[in-house]
């Protein structure tokens, strides 16, 4: 006996409803893969560490608070604005190394990963350089495109609470170093100013003394002058000043007064040594000292001034000193935008659909290999 095998039929031909009936007939198989896709895909989900983005934003101090700055901003010595204190604030901020102790504070990286300490000194910097810092741009959102009215702190991570803990310890410690360094610079000022006031004095009591050796020196030069003047007019025999105008007749018969310089001798020796005496009686010179009363008026006026008593007193009924709490800036950790990147509901849906498509592919390539195996059948 021999076998021949019965001649076949190619249909290329898809029957739409034989093709759903098949995956129909399938769909616990198809069920099956879907869920063991899903159970592998959910557990890569929530097994994989989340990440998040969190935004911060960093706003200046309300208009309520900074008016407590007003009394002694209203002196002029010291002026501490809301764009003073934010623009301090995000400076600290910008060193990095508050973040950098917190990271480290926080264990917000995890020190076993590291073989060396070097290299997770070299993780926390590169983690804290990575920290963005984003200033304000299109404030008013007049323009198009991406508007952020305040500064803002923007960062990527798995630990959520660690995070937050570190932005509060920051916030802590770059408001300490703004109060610390506000009180340095005012002290700095105050010293300055002060300094300024001294040299200012020591000006001016200069000033005094070199118009008073002036004077002395002008005032022996006068009596020595005068004494010369008088032991002329002595030689002379000219006691009284006769030669302070001459008359003369002119040919035309008018009579005319002519003033001319006169030797100061002709003046008199009576005159002239009265002067000399009444000179070397005074007991109080500085009624006849050139400019003396203004540099007096000077000197008085700077040793009276209170200014930086008053900015002293005034300033330290600032928050910067005074028990009210002491605000850099507005930012509340605790209103931090969190967003997930882990996109674990998305793994799923992609984990459900990919098992979906596995298993009708495996239906109905089943389907197929049970139909071509039907038949080719023996031919007895």
């Amino acid at each position: 006996m021999s076998e021949e095998l019965k001649p076949t039929y190619q249909d290329d031909e898809i029957d739409l409803v034989e093709l759903l009936q098949t995956i129909w007939d399938g769909k616990w198989l198809i069920a099956t893969f879907a869920a063991i896709a899903v159970l592998f895909g959910g557990a890569f989900a929530f097994l994989k560490p989340s990440t998040f983005e969190a935004t911060t934003d960093i706003r200046p101090v309300t208009t309520i608070h900074a008016q407590l700055y007003s009394p002694s901003n209203a002196l002029g010595f010291f002026t501490v604005s809301r764009e003073l204190l934010l623009n301090s604030f995000v400076e600290f901020l910008d060193e990095r190394s508050l973040f950098e102790a917190a990271i480290r504070k926080y264990e917000l990286i995890d020190r076993s990963k590291f073989e060396t300490e070097q290299d997770y000194d070299n993780a926390i910097v590169e983690l804290a350089a990575s920290i963005e810092l984003l200033p304000p741009i299109n404030e008013d959102g007049a323009d198009k495109g991406e508007s952020r009215r305040y500064w803002s702190i923007k960062f990527e991570g798995s630990e959520a609470k660690k995070w937050l803990a570190v932005l509060s310890e920051v916030t802590q410690a770059a408001t300490l170093n703004v109060q610390e360094n506000l009180i340095s610079r005012f002290d700095t000022a105050l010293l300055v100013a002060q300094q300024s006031k001294g040299f200012k004095l020591e000006d001016l009591q200069l000033a005094i003394q070199n118009a008073n050796s002036d004077y002395t020196r002008k005032t022996s030069d006068r009596l020595a002058f005068l004494r010369e003047q008088a032991a002329i007019a002595r030689k002379l025999g000219v006691a009284k000043n006769t030669l302070e105008a001459q008359t003369f007749m002119a040919n035309t018969g008018v009579v005319a007064n002519v003033k001319s310089d006169t030797p100061f001798y002709l003046r008199g020796y009576e005159a002239i040594e009265k002067e000399i005496e009444l000179i070397e009686s005074r007991d109080d010179i500085r009624a006849f000292v050139d400019g003396l009363v203004k540099l007096e008026q000077d000197k008085r006026a700077l040793e009276q001034d209170r200014t930086l008593d008053r900015a002293k007193v005034l300033f330290e009924s600032t928050p910067i000193k005074s028990s009210e709490p002491f605000m850099a800036a507005e930012f509340d950790v605790y209103a931090t935008d969190i967003e997930s990147k882990s996109k674990r509901s998305l793994i799923v849906a992609l984990s459900l659909v990919l098992g979906v498509m596995v298993g009708v592919m495996f239906v109905l390539i089943r389907s197929a290999v049970r139909n071509r195996k039907a038949k080719v059948t023996p031919l007895v």
